[in-house]
């Protein structure tokens, strides 16, 4: 009698994984996010940057949508006041397109120019110049990394059709 192991797993019969609370997602922006161009409650988009596993199984696919919300915004103000950007993530999507919800936080600040706007008032009392000084946007480029951790257990319906099989030897 001849046996193959042909990498079957008990996900590849359609049945249910767990993806565990604080498992690991790296994530990139899609697009620049501003204190300038965007609002509070404003969603923003991100992809995650590398497949999450467990064993064989990929569960969350590179590329997979994932989003996050402008929690809070201060646009850059006068006399040298920088910008504020606090974003929370949100959710990623699995395999099986069932959202996952994820826990994370970036702070993002522009660049306080207080003593330059003050300074420059200083020294030109008369035209109070520096008052117009503004600080810089709180700003995060496209492809801005960060990680993300799922907020909670998750079952991930798998079928057939999701599970990779890694090449096995017949033997």
């Amino acid at each position: 009698m001849v046996f193959a192991n042909i990498g079957i797993c008990q996900a590849s019969f359609g049945s249910d994984v767990i993806l565990e609370n604080g498992t690991k997602i790296r994530m990139k922006l899609v697009d620049k996010v501003s204190s300038g161009l965007h609002k509070e409650g404003d969603e923003v988009n991100f992809i995650v940057a590398e497949d999450v596993r467990m064993g064989d199984l990929v569960l969350i696919k590179e590329g997979a949508r994932a989003t996050g919300i402008v929690a809070e915004l201060i646009s850059r103000g006068r006399v040298g006041k920088a910008g504020k950007l606090t974003i929370n993530l949100d959710y990623a999507k699995a395999v099986n397109g069932k959202k996952v919800p994820i826990n994370g936080t970036i702070n993002k600040k522009g660049e306080d120019k207080v003593f330059l706007s003050l300074g420059l008032t200083l020294i030109l009392a008369v035209l109070p110049v520096g008052l117009l000084i503004r600080g810089e946007e709180a700003t995060l480029p496209a492809g801005y990394q960060v990680q993300a951790r799922t907020d909670r257990d998750v079952k991930i319906s798998v079928d057939d059709n999701l599970v990779p099989v890694k090449n096995k030897n017949l033997f």
